[in-house]
């Protein structure tokens, strides 16, 4: 048996109302972080952030906004939180403690990034970004009880990933495997939604290898998809050494590369794994220090890396979890996965 791959599952998707006082918040953040093995003190930082989050919400959003709790590995629990206010002029500023724009002690910001093991804020006025679908602004806050989840050294990854209609089955899935400075990941959508798509998902994960030749990759799921349910994914490998992508993909998907402001979109080959596709082709990327690539599922509306400025210096789950909460169509399984070096 293979062994699973770190679970990132949505949790909780609770929406602010102005007069909310977050009793279910609380009460399920301390029904996971018992099932995940955190103490009291954690479980009770935990706690304090999704108060902040939430009085934040409140006072300058009037309630516009939801907030989200996200399993993101074993022993590792997100909050994110996204309102629709008028945004922050200055974020740096408002950051600090003892700043505050409605007379109060002005704590709540600062408190989330001493009481987490890492948090990120980003936020777009109307004024920074006219054409955005999206103002406002968004908190991300990582627990685990080592303190970090990663190693020195080691390229910040992020997913989102939520299905259709928030049930247990998705088709859409991302499966990373890590060699060193070497990090391999598919990402896959089967055809449709539900279990059937989610079948297609569990029986390619259950049998693939990713230490084989692209060509080999793929030359293996045509056959292991053939049938009447086919999928639609990409293969990517990114080595943080030498500064190296190398990708394809097949299908109705997306992926770039963000790095010195700009945005290089990658070619997928048109098809369907497992059914007809044109041949398949391998792209070689330079990847500088600084970048980011991302890939998404059509569960993603388009334009998604233009409409945001300031997305590439984000952390990578704070860009997957923005990505997927303003771009995500609500018909259809949703998946992004970012990798940042």
């Amino acid at each position: 048996m293979r062994p699973e791959q770190p679970p990132v599952r949505l949790l909780l998707h609770q929406p602010t109302a102005p007069d909310g006082d977050g009793i279910l918040l609380r009460s399920r953040l301390q029904a996971v972080g018992r099932r995940m093995g955190f103490d009291e003190v954690l479980r009770e930082r935990c706690v304090l952030v999704a108060a902040e989050m939430l009085s934040n919400q409140i006072k300058y959003a009037g309630g516009r906004g939801f907030i989200q709790i996200w399993q993101t590995g074993p022993r590792s629990l997100d909050l994110f939180a996204l309102d629709h206010g008028p945004g922050i002029d200055n974020l740096a500023w408002a950051l600090q403690d003892g700043m505050s724009s409605k007379g109060t002690l002005g704590k709540g910001l600062g408190s989330i990034q001493r009481l987490a093991s890492q948090a990120d804020f980003f936020s777009l006025t109307a004024a920074q970004a006219p054409q955005s679908p999206w103002q406002g602004s968004v908190v991300w806050a990582r627990f685990c009880p080592e303190g970090k989840d990663r190693q020195a050294g080691e390229a910040d990854t992020g997913m989102h990933l939520r299905a259709y209609g928030d049930a247990r089955e998705n088709g859409d899935g991302i499966w990373l495997e890590q060699q060193g400075p070497v990090y391999r990941w598919l990402h896959m959508d089967a055809l449709g939604h539900g279990p059937e798509a989610d079948a297609v998902r569990q029986r390619v994960f259950e049998h693939l290898d990713l230490s084989l030749p692209f060509e080999r990759v793929f030359e293996h799921l045509d056959r292991l998809l053939k049938g009447p349910r086919g999928a639609v994914l990409m293969l990517s490998e990114l080595d943080t050494q030498a500064h190296v992508l190398q990708f394809a993909g097949v299908g109705d998907m997306s992926a770039q590369v963000l790095c010195g402001g700009t945005a290089r979109r990658l070619e997928l080959a048109e098809g369907v794994v497992g059914h007809l596709h044109r041949k398949l082709r391998i792209e070689r990327v330079d990847c500088p220090l600084g970048g980011a690539v991302i890939t998404a599922s059509d569960g993603l509306r388009s334009g998604w890396t233009a409409s945001l400025p300031g997305l590439a210096r984000l952390r990578a789950p704070m860009q997957a979890f923005l990505l997927g909460n303003v771009f995500g169509r609500l018909n259809d399984d949703q998946s992004v996965f970012v990798i940042r070096w």
